[in-house]
């Protein structure tokens, strides 16, 4: 039982990495040379922002309940703390697509601002290459930094791991600390 939870904290884990994952992705690629471009790129990015907001609600959805169910069930308290994170992760999960479905991608507003402007497109193509300029650079520190910060805990769980007796807290420790330089990694590229 003790190991369905540290998996079920693991699997958490990713899914909240892979919100930020996901938005970072959603930059356009450097080949768009023109606002006709950029209008396609957006309209495809709003339909599978719509898609990826449902795929939250409903298995956010079902998190919640399989956590709800899973701790009423449960006779472990220790089991029953691990269900109840699950049931905040999905609830987290509900409200996150959710709130996509209303606000859009993240570029809709800036997006919806120029289309509904009464700028020429080369003006508007314009703006768009200064923002995408300046967005990757804030990308890049953003990625720096979540990499330095996955560094740090997974030092601070394998500290922490180090300081206690109790095998099983000390697992999870460890496990936390590999899955942070796991994450890490992935912020390298």
């Amino acid at each position: 039982m003790k190991k369905f939870g540290i998996l079920t904290l693991a699997i958490l884990f990713f899914c909240n990495v892979s919100w930020a994952k996901k938005e970072a992705s959603e930059l356009p690629p450097n080949d768009i040379q023109s606002w006709e471009n950029y209008d396609q790129f957006m309209s495809d990015l709003e339909e599978k922002n719509r898609e990826v907001a449902w795929s939250y609600i409903i298995s956010g959805s079902l998190v919640t309940l399989g956590g709800l169910i899973g701790s009423n069930s449960s006779e472990d308290s220790a089991m029953q703390v691990i269900l109840g994170l699950s049931t905040t992760s999905g609830l987290a999960g509900v409200s996150y697509g959710v709130s996509r479905l209303n606000n859009g991608a993240v570029y809709s507003t800036l997006y919806e601002t120029l289309k509904r402007s009464h700028l020429p497109e080369s003006e508007r193509w314009s703006v768009i290459q200064d923002y995408i300029r300046i967005e990757r650079e804030k990308e890049q520190f953003r990625s720096r930094v979540k990499l330095i910060t996955h560094l740090v805990a997974a030092g601070l769980n394998l500290y922490a791991a180090s300081a206690i007796e109790d095998q099983n807290s000390k697992t999870i420790l460890n496990v936390f600390a590999a899955l942070n330089v796991a994450v890490a990694f992935s912020y390298s590229y």
